[in-house]
């Protein structure tokens, strides 16, 4: 017995299977299960011919309206003549597995648009990037960099260190580029940040090398959601994969 049994017709059939295996007797399944020995023995009774029309009518007009609920349906029955109340068909519903399927909540898109493609089409069309922050079981502070390419899922830089500076990631993205080629955009959700010349507090000058590292390269630079507005702490993760390749 997988689940609980609750309700009677549930401790019934459960009852039925014990006796039917010769687990114990009839008294006993009934008494374990706290079980009456009427409902046990009940015979239902054929369905009447009038029932199966009402069955057949139900199903008929379930599938004309299927965001029509019990109470509908036995209105609209009522309508034609049924004599038939909520509960009863509320009961035939259940039987024939007919339920109201449930509303999709719209997901509303934030954040401003690019106007640019940031699905990769093809090798070093896309490249994402993002600093990954995590701790070691001793509880020691650990930065990853993570460059991956979103077309062939490739990661070409996955670097851990205790602490990150400009001059590591200006490192590391000129190997990636000398060995893979130079992308034709890169997405990250801290270029707003050091964009500006605040990277992770790095020197000013540091930053403005590194862009222009990948302005010689023509390099485009853009968040995933927006070019100009950094992404909320605590949002939707925009770098899964990125994070996944890292982590992993």
């Amino acid at each position: 017995m997988r689940k609980k049994a609750v309700s009677p017709a549930h401790r019934r059939s459960v009852a039925q299977e014990l006796v039917k295996t010769q687990a114990c007797s009839q008294r006993a399944a009934c008494r374990i299960l706290r079980l009456a020995r009427s409902p046990f023995r009940y015979q239902g009774r054929v369905p009447t011919r009038r029932e199966g029309q009402l069955r057949l009518r139900l199903l008929e007009l379930s599938k004309a309206h299927p965001r029509y609920g019990y109470r509908r349906i036995a209105a609209l029955l009522r309508r034609e003549g049924w004599r038939v109340g909520q509960r009863h068909i509320q009961r035939l519903r259940r039987a024939e597995g007919l339920r109201v399927p449930p509303t999709k909540r719209k997901i509303i898109r934030r954040g401003v648009s690019t106007g640019l493609p940031t699905t990769a089409t093809h090798r070093n069309h896309v490249w994402t990037w993002d600093f990954i922050a995590d701790a070691t079981v001793r509880g020691g502070t650990l930065k990853l960099l993570t460059i991956l390419d979103e077309h062939t899922r490739e990661c070409h830089v996955l670097w851990a260190e205790r602490a990150l500076k400009a001059a590591d990631v200006l490192h590391w993205l000129q190997k990636a580029v000398e060995q893979h080629g130079a992308p034709d955009l890169t997405l990250s959700r801290t270029i707003p940040s050091w964009y500006s010349g605040n990277f992770y507090n790095f020197p000013a000058r540091v930053a403005r090398g590194l862009r222009q590292f990948l302005f010689a390269l023509s390099v485009l630079m853009f968040t995933r959601l927006s070019s100009a507005q950094p992404l909320t702490p605590g949002t939707l993760k925009t770098n899964s994969s990125v994070t996944f390749a890292a982590r992993w």
